[in-house]
């Protein structure tokens, strides 16, 4: 999301917080028919699906819990970040190039010496996370890593030919073109009714997700953020496919069936 439109959507609960008191209330009461909804269609529901549905209610439940908290520790540490970029004289906007926190807390010198590596990551790099031992970053050779990825990672992801298969989030069918979004930094990109194509979305892909016809993921299960704000905006969407973002590239004409959980790239 740009600065123009952050300013936009939310400029006016700087200017006038009653607003967001307003818009706060108008959440909570949209809640609180969720959950009346929820619990009248529960009542029709047999002791054993009750079950399942309260544990589903709960994992969801904590599952923002547990975002709400994880949000709250990644604002602190980009506040750390920042104070100790500012004091090592090192651009802040490289600090989304920290690839692992242990390099924060090696402090201010450290950061000083990895200032030149840090651009280079700009470029390309690979973290690789053992089962034993340290983590290993590589960043120097952009096609080493790619070749890397594939055989590791991508193999047999480009199969299948014109077909992709994943996991219905929610049901619909959709054609259009797709849009690959990988993070708010492409979001300008994005045009209303085009296809989102991504990893996976987080809270602040919302905006986009209202905007798009249908929404793709190479991640993800039934309880994941973009198969829980699909159903609630209605939109079709597949989660799960792996591969959706290597195989489909940005214009491909797409045609979504989430009823079954496959993608066609048309042209």
């Amino acid at each position: 999301m740009t600065q123009e439109k952050i300013q936009k959507t939310y400029g006016k609960f700087l200017k006038n917080p009653q607003i967001a008191a307003k818009e706060l209330k108008i959440m909570d009461k949209e809640r609180a028919a969720k959950k009346k909804k929820f619990l009248a269609w529960r009542k029709k529901l047999s002791p054993a699906q009750k079950k399942v549905a309260d544990f589903c209610q709960t994992i969801m439940e904590i599952r923002d819990k547990r975002k709400n908290h994880f949000a709250k520790g990644i604002a602190v540490s980009w506040r750390i970040a920042e104070k100790i970029f500012s004091e090592a004289g090192v651009d802040k906007n490289l600090i989304e190039n920290v690839l692992v926190f242990e390099e924060l807390t090696r402090g201010v010198k450290f950061i000083k010496t990895i200032a030149t590596d840090l651009k280079k990551r700009e470029k390309s790099y690979l973290v690789y996370v053992p089962y034993r031992g340290a983590k290993k970053i590589s960043y120097t050779n952009a096609e080493k890593n790619h070749d890397l990825v594939n055989k590791y990672f991508m193999a047999g992801g480009e199969h299948g030919g014109q077909e992709i298969k994943g996991q219905t989030g929610n049901k619909g069918t959709a054609v259009g073109s797709a849009r690959i979004i990988y993070s708010s930094r492409d979001f300008h990109l994005f045009k209303k009714g085009e296809i989102l194509v991504t990893g996976m979305t987080r809270p602040e892909f919302v905006p986009l997700m209202k905007l798009a016809k249908a929404i793709i993921t190479d991640e993800g299960g039934i309880t994941c953020h973009a198969a829980i704000v699909s159903r609630e905006l209605k939109k079709p969407c597949i989660i799960g496919t792996k591969f959706a973002t290597k195989k489909i590239k940005d214009g491909d004409k797409l045609e979504v069936n989430a009823n079954k959980g496959v993608v066609k790239i048309l042209s």
